[in-house]
């Protein structure tokens, strides 16, 4: 596993990058890192593209889907990332690759998030695409295999372990008050870009599934519970949906989940940097004491 943590280093990925671009037509004479994530992302800045790379071949049939539901929403009107129209995904030394128009503006922060909360809304409303296919939502799904392939201290990999047994019983008996459809999966303020209109563009469509509504809506709830948003921007959100997901009685349970998907996603980054590595020892501090202790931070 060690290998495959140092063949996704962003140094080390941008001659994937290259060869993708370059098999796909595309001019790779510039290739700058956008942003480390659970996928790479690079700007070719003279073609305008975002080369986007999975971690690994597992996710083909996600890189399928992603390009699907960008190309469904757009068909809606909906403001979201645009597929760039070539022959994809492709395979570059086993790693899924995608292109996507480079969308000029910010990305947004906290004071967006009645932004966020008016476009989930929408994205809810779409109703189901029939024509598309899309997994039904396991909050559980990666975890395992992230955890025990960290680079991290075996006490914190048992502990972690055993939290995902724990809520994984607790889930069996969770019951939801919103209707199940058509989610984004991945729905925080880093995934949308504010162009100079004022406009928001969603983004990354890794996570589409199908599940009840509670699960879109928990991510901010619960990064306005660990300090990485501001109770008075987290209640802009709540009132641009209509709906505040922390009133629900089966909350604690799905935030309890959350925490560890966000702890188990940057345990597999330790390598990476220095902050990195001391954002996980303050995650797993936090899941262990039951409250934070400082403010998570967001990468």
């Amino acid at each position: 596993m060690a290998e495959k943590r140092f063949l996704f280093d962003p140094v080390q990925m941008v001659s994937v990058a290259r060869e993708a671009s370059t098999d796909a037509g595309l001019s790779a004479t510039r290739v700058e890192l956008l942003r480390l994530g659970q996928n790479l992302m690079y700007l070719l800045p003279g073609e305008g593209v975002v080369v986007r790379i999975a971690r690994n071949s597992d996710f083909l049939a996600t890189a399928v889907k992603e390009v699907a539901v960008a190309g469904w929403l757009r068909r809606q009107g909906f403001a979201a990332a645009e597929a760039l129209a070539v022959d994809q995904p492709r395979v570059v030394q086993g790693y899924p690759v995608t292109f996507w128009r480079y969308v000029p503006g910010r990305v947004s922060d906290e004071s967006d998030l009645a932004l966020l909360g008016a476009q989930l809304l929408r994205f809810h409303n779409l109703g189901w695409p029939a024509s598309l296919a899309v997994p039904d939502f396991d909050p559980l799904a990666q975890l395992r295999q992230r955890v025990e392939s960290a680079s991290i201290p075996a006490e914190d990999r048992e502990f972690l372990l055993q939290e995902l047994l724990r809520l994984g019983i607790e889930l069996r008996e969770v019951r939801y008050e919103l209707p199940s459809g058509v989610n984004h999966g991945d729905a925080h303020i880093k995934n949308v870009i504010v162009t100079s209109a004022g406009e928001g563009v969603l983004l990354d469509f890794e996570g589409v599934c199908r599940g009840p509504r509670e699960w879109d809506l928990a991510k901010v709830a619960t990064e306005a519970e660990l300090g990485m948003v501001s109770s008075h921007h987290y209640e802009a959100f709540v009132r641009a949906y209509g709906y505040d997901v922390r009133t629900w009685e089966g909350f604690g349970v799905v935030s309890s989940v959350m925490r560890l998907r966000m702890t188990a996603w940057i345990a597999q980054n330790v390598e990476h940097s220095d902050a990195v590595a001391q954002e996980f020892a303050k995650r797993i501090k936090t899941l262990r004491d039951g409250q934070p202790s400082e403010d998570w931070r967001g990468f």
